[in-house]
């Protein structure tokens, strides 16, 4: 709180009110067929506070991706596989709910599932001290939302330790 107003965090949190959401809090949410965008099999958008939205989202690409399956010696239930781990998924939407810039008005949170990859963008750059190399070696957390980021660790969804992108490659 602010005084007596919600802060801008609290809002993009917890607001649960669409028509009082910030046009800052939505994802796109699409499937696309082939490698471009140029077709789509599913399309949604949705406003909503960062933590509905970041369910939508898993479980848009829970419906979407594939899941192979096998049967393994000495076990009597198959083991299933998915095209990308769940906590790798996981992370990248953590990731981009926390770091979005969401100061920016323009642009916002979008997955968008091809035959061959799966792209989440989040608007905002990378703070100036760090590269995109950088992602892949030992680093520090750069949260850009200090509010944000302190209830994603109070709801243990992040750990603070920039070691996020370094689990996603491996």
């Amino acid at each position: 709180m602010k005084g007596k107003r919600l802060s801008n965090a609290a809002v993009v949190l917890f607001c649960k009110k669409e028509e009082k959401q910030f046009l800052q809090s939505e994802v796109k949410l699409a499937r696309f067929l082939g490698l471009d965008k140029s077709e789509f099999l599913d399309n949604k958008f949705y406003r909503d506070n960062v933590f509905e939205l970041l369910e939508r989202a898993m479980s848009f690409l829970n419906n979407h991706l594939p899941i192979a399956a096998k049967i393994e010696e000495g076990k009597l239930q198959r083991t299933e596989i998915p095209a990308i781990p769940f906590k790798v998924l996981r992370e990248a939407l953590v990731n981009a709910f926390c770091h979005r810039d969401y100061a920016m008005r323009s642009g916002n949170i979008s997955v968008a599932i091809y035959d061959d990859r799966v792209e989440i963008v989040s608007a905002g750059r990378l703070p100036s001290d760090i590269k995109v190399s950088d992602l892949a070696k030992q680093h520090e957390s750069y949260p850009r939302n200090k509010l944000i980021a302190e209830v994603f660790y109070m709801c243990c969804m992040i750990e603070r330790w920039g070691r996020g992108t370094l689990d996603m490659i491996n």
